[in-house]
C-alpha cells in the first residue's frame, strides 16, 4: 500500500510541475508543458485528478485567452478536452473560470482545421445538460 501512496504522490508532483511550468515567459516551454498535461491526462484519472488540485483548467484557459503561438493554443485546448473526459468537475471549473469563451471564439472561418477539430472535440466533452441555462447562456452573450 505505501508504493501505491508514494506512486500517487509523485504523480501530484509532476502533474502540478508541470502546470508550474506553464506559467514560464518563454512560448516553446508552454507549449511543451502543456502537451505534456494533455497527454498524461488522457484516460488516467489519477493524473486528472493531481491536475484538477494543481488548478490545471483555469491555467490552460489563461493561457489560451493570452496565446502567444498556435501550437501553444493547440495543446491547450487538447488539455482541457482530456481534462474534461468523464469528469464533471472539470467540466464545471471550465464554466466557472470562463473558458468556453475563447473555445467558442476559436471557431471561426480563419482557424486551422487541425485546431478547429480540437475545440469541437473540447466542446463535444463539456455536458450543457449538466450546467444551468445561466452558464451556458452567459458564456454565449460574452461572444456576442
Amino acid at each position: 500500500m505505501q508504493l501505491v501512496s508514494t506512486i500517487e504522490m509523485l504523480t501530484a508532483y509532476w502533474v502540478c510541475g508541470v502546470v508550474c511550468v506553464s506559467w514560464s515567459s518563454e512560448v516553446q516551454s508552454r507549449e511543451q508543458a502543456g502537451a505534456a498535461l494533455a497527454n498524461a491526462c488522457a484516460n488516467c484519472m489519477e493524473n486528472q485528478v493531481a491536475a484538477r488540485h494543481c488548478g490545471a483548467v483555469s491555467v490552460l484557459v489563461e493561457q489560451m485567452v493570452h496565446e502567444q503561438s498556435l501550437d501553444l493554443t493547440e495543446c491547450c485546448v487538447c488539455a482541457i478536452r482530456n481534462l474534461c473526459i468523464n469528469s464533471l468537475e472539470h467540466q464545471e471549473e471550465l464554466m466557472r473560470c470562463n473558458g468556453m469563451v475563447p473555445l467558442l471564439q476559436l471557431l471561426q472561418h480563419d482557424t486551422p482545421p487541425q485546431l478547429l477539430e480540437y475545440v469541437a472535440s473540447a466542446l463535444a466533452k463539456v455536458s450543457f445538460a449538466t450546467h444551468t441555462s445561466t452558464h451556458t447562456s452567459t458564456s454565449l452573450h460574452a461572444l456576442a
